[in-house]
């Protein structure tokens, strides 16, 4: 058989595998698999006997589980793998942010968007996954070192993890988080977790027109909001988040941006689901952001990829002044 057909081989066991992964998975956690593992290593005969479910197919599932790194096996008895203990509910595995692709392919109005809500997803990010790509900005704004003392604020900052990324760098730096009532909750909850929250103010209101002072902060951060609004609404925001600046002050953006090879597939993917929950908004490119960034009157505009999975967030460093 030649190599060409061998490949097509392998490729369709492999998508047969990713379909069977999927219901796998959905029926481990419907069916409690996963909770009982919660608070420690069992049996595959302890797991059937608390879900109420047959030995033979329940280990020959929990086979597969372990194929999908979900599960780990210790001689007789299974637990969690660590990523698996991430889901935020063992018995229930949400997929509802797809549940609209089919309506929108076909152009049903009711597919699902949010649009009267970019911030909503933004809220529902775990913070956990945003962490690296907020130490890597640190790394690059070389908070603590060359920059230090500042005067930031964060808008539509939901769990304001940059923000607390620097602070913790900082401690000489403080910082404002201007958000709706549940993005300022997230906010306080990040900053006490590090212990951090004398640092902070907290501002509620309206994300874009934050009640602030003219020329009055040193930086000013977006993270993760322009790719969820219309190309209209990012323009006439940047220059009023602009006019808060002091002179010299710096915008920092950090958000998705194409160009980093190993994130092609998780851009991907992403995209699709950003482009299905928010109609009107769409992935920002660096050289049309720096475009929008020159027409508020910023410039010395730099663009830097930030390496840490999942290899598709940027930061684009603007000036005033």
């Amino acid at each position: 058989m030649a190599n060409a057909q061998l490949q097509t081989l392998e490729k369709y066991i492999a998508l047969q595998q990713q379909i069977a992964s999927y219901h796998v998975v959905m029926t481990a956690a419907k069916t409690g698999v996963f909770k009982a593992l919660e608070d420690g290593q069992k049996t595959d005969a302890e797991i059937a006997q608390e879900c109420g479910l047959e030995v033979v197919p329940l280990r020959l599932m929990l086979a597969t589980l372990i194929e999908t790194e979900l599960v780990e096996k210790y001689h007789e008895h299974y637990a969690l793998a660590q990523v698996t203990r991430l889901l935020p509910d063992l018995q229930s595995v949400d997929d509802s942010q797809w549940t609209g692709l089919e309506k929108w392919l076909k152009g049903e109005a009711d597919a699902g968007a949010s649009d009267a809500d970019p911030l909503s997803s933004q809220i529902a990010d775990p913070h956990w996954m945003l962490t690296p790509s907020a130490m890597d900005a640190a790394r690059i704004l070389d908070f603590g070192h060359s920059r230090m003392g500042q005067r930031v604020l964060e808008v539509a900052g939901g769990p304001c993890v940059l923000s607390a990324t620097l602070a913790h760098n900082d401690p000489s730096s403080t910082f404002a988080v201007v958000d709706l009532p549940q993005g300022i909750h997230l906010a306080r909850e990040t900053a006490n977790s590090i212990g951090r929250a004398d640092q902070f103010e907290f501002l509620i209101g309206d994300p874009f027109d934050p009640p602030v002072d003219p020329e009055s902060f040193d930086m000013v951060i977006v993270s993760g909001v322009l790719r969820r609004i219309p190309e209209d609404r990012c323009r006439s925001w940047l220059a009023r988040l602009a006019s808060v600046l002091r002179q010299s002050g710096e915008l920092a953006v950090l958000d998705w941006f194409p160009g980093q090879e190993r994130g092609l597939r998780n851009l991907v993917f992403n995209q699709l689901e950003l482009s299905l929950r928010h109609r009107h908004g769409g992935l920002v490119t660096a050289p049309l952001l720096r475009e929008w960034l020159g027409a508020a009157g910023l410039k010395d505009i730099r663009y830097a990829n930030l390496p840490s999975p999942p290899h598709i967030w940027g930061l684009v460093l603007a000036q005033k002044g």
